[in-house]
Formats: structure tokens, C-alpha cells, sequence
């Protein structure tokens, strides 16, 4: 059988109408603790108007006392939308202004109009989480469950930890240098407010800036014009500003960081979603999987010296690798430890057909790589990767990338 490969002069000649939106999301202002019933709690995030929030999963994991990692809260956002706006908030309907997803959803359940977020330590999670049977996994067997069994505050979340992202934590920390009280996944920490739990954290003027780390919302007054569900968050001056990030952990075996991620979908109505972790034995030591592909359909995958997102269309998808400024890509279809072509299964699995995995799905990465000069890879450095593949209809797609510093 022969496959027909992707050449650097049609994809230039593409056209570059059509481009999708860089797609974010990010925690801008949590409030969780007030002054009489807990009736005003919400969360609210920022992001790209109009983004398909399937897949994405709020988490909440215990970092206090004797529940350390448990998975505390859980609340599946798949079949919602970002509103025009960029404000997704979720609160208490009846209470919080411009809410668009009831806290009393999820698996905790039966809590009505309040405490829908415990007061104490505990770190907030925004989860990509492609496939359902993972998401399925999060609001029930693995709910109210320990996520840490072995203490190192590095959580697992799903049966699959290689099949979902972190894409953003942080941390409302109630004691402050306190064994007792932690962070989970390194995520950055905000608290206490001199002895006691926040009430809410916010970021001053929205993301992009930082959370402030000295300035909290007003515990007294709830729905007070301090807190802006649903709209711009006030200026602030703050003596403490804390930066947060992806974390460590979520899996702690996941590395990489995604970029044009979610991709388009394919003809399953999902994105194909590109991992990587380092377990590969020999050659560079990553391996990567690509999962929620079309059945029988064929792909390899793609390396490159720099990342363009949201990247080049091409049929049904986007290239993100870098083709222009001098940079470069090479494809992994090459005979011998750079051919990585394989199939999807019926359950959307890449299977590897040319024996260059040990675990027969996906690629051992090996050092070569495919590019002019066929330079190696060196510890210290990042290249970054993607996967192609074909669709239904003779057209084809992408994974998401993965940026990995070796």
C-alpha cells in the first residue's frame, strides 16, 4: 500500500483564508467563601468566545487534613459553549449573576444552593479531557477518591493518565508553611488571608495579569461590587502578584507542552489528541501516542524546529509547525527507526505498523531526526511534534502539537 505524503509546496500554496481562532482558556476569578450560608460561590474563566467547551473539566482535589488528594469536585463543561463575551461562569443559578453552568451539577450532588465549594486548602484544575469514557471515569469511579495514594502530591485523575491535559491549576491555600496544607500538581498557591481561607482570589483587570496574592475578594459582602461574575475584574494594586501555570503533574508521567490544542475536529466530531511521555527505552526516550483518531485510517508523525498557532490550514486541519523564518518540519515516514506510520483501531488508538513502538501503539521517538542534515537530539533542547493522518473522503487532518524539551 502506498501513502501519499504531505509536500512542504502544497502546503504553502494553501491558502491561508479560514484560519481558526487561538483557542485559551484560564481561571479569572474564583470566590469561595463568604459570610453567612455559602450561597455566592462561583467560578469564572476566560477564554476564546465561542469555544466548543466539550471536553473541558473543572476539578477540584482536597489539599487539607486526612482528604489530601482526594478528588473533591467535579464538573464536566462538554456541550457548553464560551459565550460571546469570553466570561464562563459557573455558580449558583438562582444567586450569581450571568451564570451559564450550575455548581450544583457533578457528582458531589445533593448540596442544593451552597457549599458547592468546600472552604480549605484545595487546588482548582482545568482539564482537557477528550475522550467520555475518561470523563465518565472522573464523575464516578474515581470521584471522592484519593488521586495521591503515594503521597508525593503528584495526582493521577484518570484510568489513562497519558489521555488528558492540565491546562491551567492553582491553589486557595487556608494555613500557610503547614504540612497538612498543600498544593497539589505544583500548582501555584494564593492564601491565606493572614489566618483564614480566602474568600476569593481574582486576577486585577482579567488574564493575562496575574493573580493578586495580597488583595482578596470581600468576605462580608456577597455579590458585593468586588466581584464580577460574568464581566471585567477591577483594577487593583497588589504588593504580591502570583503567576500560575500547567503545573507538574495531572498523570506525572505526561510531558510536553500542547500548543494549537483543542485541533479541528476530525470525522469522529473530535479532535485527534497527540501525548507524549518519557518511556520510550533507548533512542531520545520519548514516546508518543495519538488517540480519538478515525478508525482505519493511516498517519505518521511530524517534527519541526518551531511552532505556528494557530498554524497553516491544510484539508481539514491545521499544520503548526513552522514553515517559514528558516524553520523547518520532516515527517517520520521514513524506512527503518523514522517510519512511525500506523493505523487507527476501532477505538481511535494509532497502532503501530512498522515495529518502531515497544508498546505497539504510537512511535518511539529516536534521536535522528528527519530534516535536512539529520541533526540529533540533545539533551536541553525542544523540537516539536504532530501528528498527520488521513481522513474520510481522501482528505486528511492533524493532532494537536507537543512542544518537548529533552
Amino acid at each position: 500500500m502506498r501513502f501519499k505524503t504531505l509536500s512542504t509546496t502544497s502546503l504553502l500554496l494553501t491558502a491561508f483564508a479560514g484560519l481558526s481562532q487561538a483557542q485559551d482558556l484560564h481561571f479569572n476569578e474564583i470566590y469561595a467563601s463568604h459570610a453567612g450560608a455559602d450561597t455566592n460561590e462561583f467560578i469564572e474563566i476566560v477564554g476564546t468566545p465561542g469555544l466548543n467547551l466539550t471536553g473541558i473539566v473543572v476539578c477540584v482535589i482536597e489539599g487539607q487534613g486526612g482528604g489530601q488528594g482526594v478528588l473533591d469536585r467535579v464538573w464536566d463543561l462538554t456541550g457548553y459553549t464560551m459565550p460571546g463575551d469570553g466570561y464562563f461562569v459557573m455558580g449558583n443559578i438562582a444567586s450569581v449573576a450571568n451564570t451559564d453552568y450550575d455548581l450544583a451539577q457533578g457528582p458531589h450532588g445533593g448540596l442544593g444552593t451552597q457549599d458547592n465549594i468546600e472552604n480549605g486548602t484545595e487546588t482548582f484544575y482545568l482539564l482537557n479531557v477528550p475522550n467520555p469514557l475518561d470523563i465518565a471515569d472522573l464523575t464516578n469511579t474515581l470521584y471522592n477518591t484519593s488521586q495521591d495514594s503515594d503521597g508525593d502530591l503528584l495526582t493521577l485523575f484518570t484510568n489513562s493518565p497519558g489521555n488528558f491535559t492540565v491546562i491551567e491549576n492553582i491553589c486557595m491555600l487556608s494555613v500557610a508553611n503547614d504540612p497538612h496544607d498543600v498544593a497539589h500538581d505544583c500548582a501555584a498557591t494564593i492564601g491565606p488571608d493572614g489566618t483564614f481561607f480566602p474568600a476569593g482570589i481574582f486576577r486585577p483587570g482579567d488574564y493575562p495579569n496575574a493573580w493578586c496574592g495580597d488583595t482578596w475578594l470581600d468576605f462580608n459582602t456577597p455579590g458585593g461590587p468586588d466581584q464580577t461574575p460574568g464581566s471585567a475584574n477591577p483594577s487593583a494594586t497588589c504588593a504580591v502578584t502570583v503567576t500560575d501555570g500547567p503545573g507538574c503533574g495531572g498523570g506525572s508521567t505526561n510531558v510536553g507542552t500542547p500548543f494549537c490544542d483543542p485541533m479541528d475536529n476530525n470525522s469522529t466530531g473530535m479532535p485527534t489528541h497527540l501525548t507524549g511521555t518519557m518511556t520510550a527505552p533507548g533512542g531520545s526516550g520519548l514516546h508518543l501516542e495519538a488517540n480519538q483518531g478515525p478508525p482505519t485510517q493511516f498517519g505518521y508523525f511530524l517534527v519541526g524546529t518551531a511552532v505556528s498557532d494557530p498554524g497553516l490550514v491544510v484539508s481539514q486541519g491545521r499544520l503548526c509547525l513552522s514553515v517559514v523564518g528558516g524553520n523547518s518540519f520532516g515527517r517520520y515516514n521514513v524506512p527503518g527507526a523514522l517510519n512511525s506510520v500506523g493505523q487507527f483501531d476501532a477505538g481511535g488508538v494509532l497502532q503501530n505498523f512498522v515495529s518502531t513502538s515497544t508498546v505497539g501503539s504510537g512511535y518511539d521517538v529516536p534521536v535522528t531526526v528527519p530534516i535536512a542534515g539529520s541533526p540529533q537530539i540533545m539533551a536541553g533542547q525542544t523540537w516539536h511534534f504532530q501528528l498527520w493522518h488521513r481522513e474520510d473522503a481522501g482528505f486528511s487532518n492533524f493532532s494537536n502539537g507537543l512542544s518537548v524539551t529533552f
